[in-house]
């Protein structure tokens, strides 16, 4: 894909670089007269991605990427300091409703909003399907709740947790809750999630926005 911006400010990432959004994938950045050319494949499909722009600009590409097996937006950034590319992308966590666990009042987030208004099903323990990821949405007669926190499998299994803090809860309704959290993934930074309720599947989807960095081939 032909991109009209100026190469010399992607001078240094020309060449090949791999890295993971859920699969393998090749980008590859060449260099034309006076523009960039970018090209993704799928590794394990041996397939080429097909590429929309969203935004294009000097300092960060975005895009949809879609392919026999993904259908994602995602960014491209220059990390100036290591001369290494980052790959942002919105993820997805998927929570099913498990054992109640007793929370310590300092770990969570109230909201000061009539709690009466969101759908019951809502409230108790949740825990994504590979067992790492935990949240509890509870109420009393004027708050919600919230706590989010990771489990390394103790025994007993809540013993020792790795606590979320929640910065703000800027948009709440029956569908879904917006917020700003510090420390949902390894990098520690702080990230917006958007915990969207399916009332169909009975599911919670926790969406947020994860960073991987490429590696040059």
């Amino acid at each position: 894909m032909k991109i009209n911006i100026c190469p010399e400010l992607w001078e240094k990432y020309l060449g090949k670089w791999n890295f993971s959004i859920f699969l393998d994938y090749c980008l590859e950045i060449k260099r034309n007269r006076k523009s960039i050319s970018i090209d993704i494949f799928d590794i394990l499909r041996d397939e080429k991605c097909v590429l929309i722009p969203i935004k294009l600009s000097d300092e960060y590409l975005s895009f949809w990427m879609r392919s026999s097996w993904t259908n994602i937006k995602f960014s491209i950034f220059q990390h100036l300091k290591n001369e290494t590319l980052i790959v942002d992308f919105l993820d997805c966590d998927i929570y099913k409703k498990t054992f109640p666990v007793q929370i310590n009042q300092s770990h969570k987030y109230i909201v000061d909003f009539n709690a009466s208004k969101m759908p019951k099903w809502i409230y108790g323990t949740w825990q994504t399907t590979d067992g790492l990821e935990y949240m509890n949405i509870s109420r009393d007669d004027t708050n919600l709740s919230i706590a989010l926190w990771s489990d390394f499998g103790d025994i007993p299994p809540t013993q020792n947790r790795s606590f979320r803090k929640i910065i703000s809860v800027y948009d709440i309704d029956s569908f879904n809750i917006k917020m700003i959290v510090k420390g949902y993934d390894y990098s520690n930074k702080i990230r917006e999630i958007v915990i969207l309720f399916d009332s169909h599947a009975k599911e919670v989807r926790l969406i947020y926005s994860r960073s991987v960095e490429a590696k040059r081939i």
